[in-house]
């Protein structure tokens, strides 16, 4: 069970100094027509968006109202394709309705206005979606159809800022139906969608968390810029040379298209209570909160709590009862109310932002590498080093999750000791931790040479290959070995590194020679955390013995070959590591374990 004390320490564990919540709208007041029904939609919205301080500044992702319909005359004349489509010719009268109930809204409120379109009933896709989504389908190409997308984009914007009154000078876009750039061709085809976008001054894209999640980007799981290139979800692939915002490198460099992802999907992103399924998760607050605070994204210590909803979807009837937006909806007011005291206890600032505030606060972010005292190289990263490990942290407690699942589909043996730490969502122990913080204050991936013996599931080597070292990691448990594996090809694909200098190998120490572990040209250092097992205890000797090849040795004294409670049995150890090693004093590995010796040899 989720408790206050629990978030306030997940708060603490991610090293949190703000959140920063900010809520996306599908915002579609004309639904149900332009009538005096929608009419009042807008304005019951206006007036409950005021009550709540989560909503107060929504942003607006507005979907206008504009005809479409086929030109019969066009097509029987001369049979064109993407001049027989006419969009966006609204009439004298809904034009004044539109913008008498708009212009208010966005001049007398906190809310700030971006643009949504749904095309999928003007552009081919695998649905049937009426006469002209029929023809279309029937008769369009992808040349005809980005030619229509690109016509209707200008109109759009021109017929928003007409309704509210205000120009957009800068404005981002949330897909309709999720499917941005040919993601989901149930909906949409157009692979140079991005393109279109940014030539008509879009600068990001906020679509995701998607209700359909085979949208989500999966290549990084966090905000990213990339660029424009074509192609089915190509926003997903290493061709669009996506760069992680906050990472150190210029993510907003002239032409690069911004994507809002995290780790925090739909299902707890979602507000929407027209949804049973939603419903049932917010009526556990803590847990859904907890969610907020273990999979949003991280940006420079700030926090993101990012979500989503159909405040207008005719389903909620605003105008028409005493209904109430998902802001209001008391349930959810219940989640807010989690969500302020979890940062009341940690005494961390809680604020509501609006995208382009987002926007301008990460736009401000050093686009250079920050120096630090010893100089880091993650090519695949290209971070600073407590962002890469933090993000590296996160993206193998994925891949611990999905090893754990697979296992079990595959009906394979449980490691309860994994396992357990999955419970507790330790991605990286605290001695691995602070093995972590000893390599990047004391040692240099390009001079560096890892080994560590009995990795398990290779979360620590994984994590130490990721920031650029040269890591050798060794495990004899056949299952143990195959998850480091599954972990290494997991990672590589969501960090979008081959992981080049991270090699896992199967055997026993001292039985692997270590001619297949040392690097002459490098400082070599061996590592053994938390290595209690018979073989272990049964080669004590002959492991020390060998270590000593090894210019420096990392040791958990307290667990290695066997739990050692007693001071005389640590001493024991001590014995006979000082027949080949100087302990080095003062210590720098943090914790009452791990001893840190250098080689006599």
């Amino acid at each position: 069970m989720t408790t206050m004390s629990n978030l306030a320490d997940l708060l603490k564990q991610r090293e949190i100094g703000k959140v920063c919540y900010f809520h996306t709208d599908h915002f579609e007041p004309w639904s149900k027509g332009v009538n005096s029904d929608s009419v009042r939609g807008v304005e019951a919205f206006a007036r409950q968006s005021r009550k709540s301080r989560f909503s107060q500044n929504s942003n607006l992702f507005y979907h206008a109202y504009f005809p479409y319909r086929l030109d019969k005359s066009v097509v029987l004349n001369s049979g064109m394709g993407a001049e027989a489509i006419r969009l966006g010719e609204r009439s004298k009268d809904v034009n004044q309705i539109c913008s008498e109930a708009m212009t208010p809204l966005n001049h007398d409120s906190q809310c700030e206005f971006h643009i949504h379109i749904h095309h999928e009933k003007w552009t081919r896709n695998k649905s049937d979606f009426g006469e002209v989504s029929r023809w279309v389908n029937a008769h369009s190409t992808a040349e005809e159809d980005s030619q229509r997308l690109d016509a209707a984009i200008p109109r759009i914007k021109s017929i928003v800022e007409s309704d509210i009154g205000d120009s957009l000078d800068q404005w981002a876009f949330v897909h309709g139906n999720w499917a941005l750039n040919a993601s989901d061709p149930s909906i949409c085809c157009i692979e140079d969608e991005i393109a279109l976008l940014m030539k008509h001054g879009c600068f990001g894209d906020f679509t995701f968390p998607a209700g359909r999640k085979r949208c989500d980007p999966t290549i990084l799981l966090e905000p990213f810029t990339c660029l424009p290139v074509a192609g089915v979800k190509a926003y997903d692939s290493e061709e669009s040379s996506p760069i992680v915002v906050g990472s150190g490198t210029s993510a907003f460099d002239e032409g690069r298209f911004f994507i809002w992802n995290s780790r925090l999907k739909a299902d707890f992103s979602s507000l929407d209570y027209y949804s049973e399924r939603n419903r049932k998760y917010f009526s556990d607050a803590e847990s859904f909160v907890h969610s907020w605070l273990e999979k949003a994204a991280v940006i420079d210590r700030v926090l993101y709590i990012k979500t989503h909803a159909h405040s207008l979807k005719w389903e909620y009837e605003i105008g028409l009862s005493e209904n109430v937006i998902p802001h209001l909806y008391p349930p959810v007011k219940g989640i807010f109310d989690v969500l302020e005291k979890a940062c009341e206890l940690s005494q961390i600032e809680l604020e509501v932002c609006t995208v382009n505030q987002i926007m301008k606060t990460l736009r401000g972010l050093p686009a250079e590498e920050v120096p630090v005292s010893t100089k880091i190289k993650a090519p695949a990263l290209c971070v600073r080093p407590q962002l890469a490990t933090n993000r590296i942290r996160d993206c193998i407690g994925e891949a611990m999750i999905s090893l754990c699942e697979t296992m079990e589909r595959a009906d394979e043996p449980d490691d309860k000791f994994y396992r357990a730490r999955i419970d507790r969502r330790q991605w990286l122990a605290g001695y691995e931790l602070s093995v972590i913080d000893y390599f990047l204050e004391n040692h240099n991936p390009d001079t560096t040479c890892v080994t560590e013996v009995g990795c398990g599931w290779g979360t620590l080597s994984l994590a130490l290959g990721a920031l650029g070292y040269h890591v050798n990691a060794v495990e004899g448990n056949k299952l143990r070995f195959s998850g480091a594996v599954y972990l290494r090809d997991y990672v590589a694909k969501r960090l979008l590194s081959r992981l080049e200098r991270y090699e896992i190998l199967k055997g026993f120490y001292p039985d692997m020679q270590n001619s297949l572990l040392i690097d002459p040209n490098k400082e070599n250092i061996l590592v053994l955390t938390n290595l209690v097992n018979s073989f272990t205890a049964n080669n004590t000797e002959s492991i020390i013995d060998a270590a000593s090849a090894f210019d420096r040795l990392l040791i958990d004294v307290e667990r290695f070959g066997v739990k050692r409670v007693s001071a005389d049995a640590i001493d024991h150890l001590g014995s006979l590591l000082d027949q080949h090693f100087e302990i080095c004093e003062p210590p720098r590995l943090d914790g009452d374990t791990m001893r840190e010796y250098v080689s006599r040899e």
